[in-house]
């Protein structure tokens, strides 16, 4: 298996494979592994999280500049499926191969959602699911990675004036 570097925009489907499976992604047309939350165990209460202010995203690096760090180091060691979540040697490696080659990944997103229901916030990436029982995860058990959430509430300021600010 190959891994796929990605930062918090995700990236576009750049093989067949990844084309082929779009349909099976939650959002078809956006990027796999983009970051979505979703408010309450059921509904369609779901935003794509986009960042509030413009990033430099990893999809605008060539694909020149992103093969200067291949997903799997070139060890034969490594030449086999890297275990979920990834070693630490793994991610050193990766890690140094970044700094030396001047990647710089997205490893922070801000992003504004205005909720449209009352409940738990889920917070997952866009990969492809199967709605069947027993295999929801199969896409999902070869990931790895963490992320740290802050949520802000933020009162919006008043849109209408009450009748008693008016006077």
């Amino acid at each position: 298996m190959v891994r796929q570097k990605t930062d918090v925009t995700g990236f576009a489907a750049d093989s067949v494979r990844h084309v082929m499976a779009s349909p099976l992604k939650r959002w078809w047309w956006e990027n796999w592994f983009r970051p979505v939350a979703r408010i309450g165990k059921r509904g369609n209460y779901e935003h794509v999280l986009r960042p509030a202010a413009p990033l430099t995203a990893m999809e605008h690096l060539t694909a020149m500049e992103v093969k200067k760090c291949p997903p799997q180091p070139p060890k034969e060691k490594w030449e086999a499926d890297i275990p979920s979540p990834a070693d630490e040697d793994f991610k050193s490696w990766e890690l140094a191969c970044e700094a030396t080659n001047n990647i710089k990944p997205n490893r922070t997103l801000i992003s504004d959602i205005t909720a449209d229901a009352i409940g738990e916030l889920f917070i997952y990436v866009n990969d492809a699911v199967l709605a069947l029982s027993g295999l929801t995860d199969v896409f999902y058990r070869n990931n790895s990675g963490t992320a740290k959430v802050t949520v802000t509430r933020v009162l919006a300021d008043s849109i209408v004036e009450s009748p008693a600010e008016g006077k």
